[in-house]
């Protein structure tokens, strides 16, 4: 079985952005989210790297998320994959083009697949970065 939903995340005069729900069942099942962004402004499609100056977002936002996920599993409400014995399973670095979308604050959300940074258990995780992590990498 295939599925797909979708939603208006953001619709403000400068952003509007859809997310789409994919569900796959065939024996298990597995489900991910696309978020597509216009910004009103211009009318142009726009991924995370096109908000940022430079690569250098990429280093501030991932260690930010690190921060964030060594926090929940030392307070024992997360199990990301930090320390796995599996090197190639430990979050590293977010792609310079991660599904992002805006929350109902204003604040960016990094969000992340099943399976990508923690066991399917956890669904699709997101993080919330703060402004100060990542706005001196604004243009």
């Amino acid at each position: 079985a295939l599925e797909v939903r979708h939603e208006i995340i953001t619709n403000t005069d400068q952003w509007f952005t859809l997310r789409l729900e994919i569900w796959q069942g065939s024996g298990s099942s597995n489900t991910y989210y696309r978020y597509y962004h216009i910004d009103k402004s211009t009318g142009e499609i726009v991924t995370l790297s096109d908000l940022f100056a430079d690569d250098a977002y990429v280093d501030a936002i991932s260690a930010e998320i690190l921060r964030q996920m060594v926090a929940e599993n030392e307070a024992g409400t997360g199990g990301y994959w930090v320390d796995a014995k599996i090197e190639a399973w430990n979050f590293s670095t977010i792609d310079p083009d991660q599904n992002f979308y805006f929350d109902e604050n204003g604040d960016l959300v990094i969000a992340f697949d099943k399976y990508q940074v923690a066991p399917g258990a956890y669904g699709c995780p997101s993080f919330t970065i703060p402004r100060a992590v990542y706005e001196a990498y604004l243009p």
